[in-house]
């Protein structure tokens, strides 16, 4: 098994809620819109995608089963790519 001294719960929140943080700047930054991001949902995605994520490296630090830690990775990578793909096809609109 992985050992997981000194990397906490506390430190996966902080470290997704920062990358959800950069990813959201860097889409308004492409996007220069940010009702067009609010409007598509890229945030909530986000959101829902980061929380998918830290569900499974929760189950994964408590040692649960192995699938159970899959499957939320499994929605979290559909997540964002249901992120990316809004976020492609704005970008093909705005242009």
């Amino acid at each position: 098994m992985i050992n997981y001294e000194g990397f906490s719960l506390e430190h996966l929140i902080n470290v997704i809620i920062i990358i959800s943080v950069l990813e959201i700047i860097v889409l308004c930054v492409f996007l220069k819109n940010l009702s067009a991001i609010i409007k598509n949902q890229i945030f909530f995605l986000n959101i829902c995608a980061g929380i998918f994520l830290l569900v499974a490296f929760a189950i994964a630090i408590n040692e649960k089963p192995f699938i159970y830690s899959i499957f939320f990775l499994f929605f979290s990578g559909l997540c964002h790519l249901r992120c990316l793909i809004k976020f492609l096809k704005d970008l093909k609109n705005n242009d």
